[in-house]
């Protein structure tokens, strides 16, 4: 059995001063020679790049899977608790595991015993270091909904709109995607072709989705190009509101999340350079409610066909026999 050390940062901590991996190490390494452990019986979990927020992480999931196989005497980590996790539930499970593997926790600086009156202070801690998390959060997002309202910056983001490119907080047009964008308004409203048929057109033409994942185009994204009033010179920042679901993720493993439109008052409108002319945009849009009104079976008629609403994914109500 041997001592763990774990050290972690955040992405954004880790040049700090004081709070670096390496000088979390080299504290937590000193703290055990001062206990008589030889290094040789010293194993480091290094945390990198990862918030507290979720004990869901790398070098943490491995540090567990080693407590459950009795591989794990003594864990020594820097104060404050934070370290192991922000999330006081979190840290009470965690906690729980070690105590239930007789695993001594060693904090460097910090005097802890498992008596009530230290559990009692460990839990104070730890409620502090959650509520801190949760003003950050506050005042990182109340900074940004300020630049965006008063400066009118575009926040960054994964990938700018199709017929778009960031650049210093501004949204500039992409003179090729924009002449894509034109092309795709002007087959579906004038020429009414389908989703599937400007798919195929602009593969055969060699435009390229944002992402460029694939070649192909999927009828979602060009659906979104069809209905985002960016393209007639409104961006709206504050729109969504995202949540992450505890335990759950996606094929590329990171966490699962779950979007919800806020309330329209709360939505931040930034100019920026339009693509379409907005009578053109409205167009599409009756065109997109003909097309729905006409899909499905059309051999027979049904009660409220198209005429209702899912209220949680907002698919047209369709029928067949």
């Amino acid at each position: 059995m041997y001592t763990a050390i774990y050290p972690r940062v955040s992405t954004g901590m880790q040049a700090s001063e004081g709070t670096s991996l390496d000088a979390q190490i080299e504290i937590c390494m000193r703290k055990a020679k001062d206990l008589g452990i030889p290094e040789s019986m010293i194993k480091v979990y290094r945390e990198e790049g990862f918030t507290g927020e979720d004990i869901d992480r790398p070098a943490m999931n491995e540090f567990r899977q080693d407590v459950a196989q009795g591989l794990v005497r003594r864990l020594i980590v820097t104060p404050p608790p934070d370290r192991l996790t922000r999330d006081l539930t979190d840290k009470l499970i965690l906690c729980r595991e070690l105590e239930r593997s007789n695993i001594e926790l060693v904090f460097v600086d910090t005097e802890y015993r498992n008596t009530p009156e230290g559990q009692l202070f460990f839990n104070l801690m730890s409620s502090i270091a959650q509520y801190e998390l949760s003003l950050i959060k506050k005042r990182t997002v109340r900074g940004r909904l300020k630049a965006v309202e008063k400066d009118k910056k575009i926040m960054p983001m994964r990938v700018a709109p199709y017929g778009y490119d960031l650049h210093e907080n501004t949204l500039i047009i992409n003179a090729q995607e924009a002449e894509f964008v034109q092309k795709i308004y002007h087959w579906y409203v004038h020429e009414n072709y389908t989703l599937r048929e400007i798919g195929d057109r602009l593969y055969a033409l060699g435009a390229v989705p944002k992402r460029g994942e694939s070649r192909n185009w999927s009828a979602s994204s060009i659906r979104r190009v069809l209905t985002s009033e960016v393209y007639i010179g409104k961006f709206y920042y504050n729109r969504r509101e995202t949540r992450k679901i505890r335990g759950e993720k996606t094929k590329n493993g990171t966490p699962k999340k779950t979007y919800a439109f806020r309330e329209e008052k709360d939505w931040i409108e930034v100019t920026v350079p339009s693509i379409i002319d907005p009578q053109l945009f409205e167009l599409a849009q009756v065109q997109k409610e003909k097309n729905m009104k006409r899909s499905g079976n059309v051999k027979y008629e049904y009660l409220l066909k198209s005429m209702i609403r899912c209220g949680h994914c907002g698919r047209m109500w369709q029928a067949t026999t």
